[in-house]
């Protein structure tokens, strides 16, 4: 349900484009391990902190009226307070499982 939540949070364009640009920026760190976990791991927590940062913002375009109609009903179902609660109580599993199938996503459509 956690991973679910960051995935409607981030939308199909902020997944994609923050994916690549976040293995791109693992991949050529010098200091991280080159290791699949390591990397599945890292990816997955920093999804997670931009759904965070998305949250937040989304709740500042509510207030001035210039909404994400995708996430204003989702506001509707869920409140914001209990999104935040939940993203911020993510464990070490689910933000391994979101960097997981975001792996196995880009690994199943680039063939």
């Amino acid at each position: 349900m956690k991973a679910l939540l960051v995935y409607l949070l981030l939308g199909n364009d902020n997944i994609i484009s923050t994916s690549f640009k976040v293995l791109i920026e693992l991949i050529s760190d010098e200091n991280m391990e080159k290791n699949r976990t390591e990397l599945v791991f890292k990816l997955g927590n920093k999804l997670i902190k931009f759904a965070q940062y998305k949250l937040m913002q989304e709740q500042d375009n509510i207030k001035s009226n210039d909404k994400d109609y995708r996430l204003y009903y989702l506001f509707k179902i869920i409140s914001y307070d209990n999104i935040y609660k939940l993203l911020d109580n993510i464990s070490e599993q689910v933000k391994f499982e979101v960097g997981e199938s975001i792996i196995r996503i880009i690994g199943d459509k680039t063939i």
